[in-house]
């Protein structure tokens, strides 16, 4: 996994009802390293949805995709992560598992792990696993959940820096992708309010994270990554794009 993420450093995140392929296949142009399908349903898989398994469809030019598979029956979850596998091959790059706003019952009665587990036992690719800072505001439960995680195979983590109730309402604290860095030794992918490049240095800088990935701030600004590709390597961030360019792409 170290390995994976030391090629894709920059990650689009997986966003229900925004990552599609048209999506997807702008922000690959504009210099996303991996990209994540929408939100995947393991009950909808399990159902033969063709409307879910149509969102494991890559783009043209696409060569690997990751994928977020939600749910929260570890039996159904696994046999769905070994269908993903086998249908997909290599254009897999890694299976998410969706952990983001995780209800109470998941973090306090342990089922995350129970679901970390049937996955890992499934399939061969790597697992990871995304999550916020906590559920309730105050109360951060983030890096004893990752070592949780970690002791049940993850083979990475991404840490969102807010709490689950409050949904997308301040700021991300970066504070606590930094105590989840120190609290595990699998790779860990940070998230949360990048929307230049100076605010990925930032978070790479304050966090020790391995990656960085970006949700909210690539919409109507896929050149994001752009930016964020050259201020990682030290390099001035490219121009933003003229009107004429932003209808060009459009």
């Amino acid at each position: 996994m170290d390995g994976l993420f030391g090629k894709y450093r920059v990650l689009l995140a997986p966003m229900a009802g925004v990552t599609d392929i048209a999506f997807r296949t702008l922000c690959r142009e504009a210099g996303a390293d991996m990209a994540f399908t929408e939100m995947v349903s393991a009950k909808g898989l399990s159902f033969a949805n063709e409307k879910t398994r149509h969102l494991l469809a890559l783009a043209d030019g696409e060569k690997q995709v990751a994928v977020q598979l939600f749910g929260h029956e570890p039996d159904v979850m696994a046999s769905q992560a070994a269908w993903i596998e086998q249908e997909m091959g290599e254009s897999l790059a890694y299976l998410d598992i969706n952990m983001g706003c995780p209800a109470r019952k998941i973090v306090s009665k342990g089922d995350g792990s129970a679901l970390m587990r049937s996955v890992k036992g499934a399939v061969e690719h790597p697992v990871t696993v995304k999550f916020r800072r906590g559920w309730a505001e105050g109360d951060e439960t983030a890096p004893a959940f990752a070592r949780a995680m970690e002791e049940a195979g993850a083979d990475g983590v991404t840490v969102h820096g807010r709490f689950a109730e409050q949904l997308y309402r301040g700021a991300a604290d970066w504070g606590v992708i930094a105590r989840v860095r120190e609290a595990v030794s699998v790779p860990v992918v940070g998230n949360g309010d990048v929307r230049c490049g100076a605010d990925a240095v930032r978070m790479a800088a304050e966090t020790g994270c391995d990656a960085v990935m970006i949700a909210r701030g690539a919409e109507g600004n896929p050149w994001l990554f752009s930016q964020v590709q050259a201020a990682l390597a030290g390099e001035p961030e490219p121009e933003k794009p003229t009107v004429d360019e932003r209808v060009a792409m459009a």
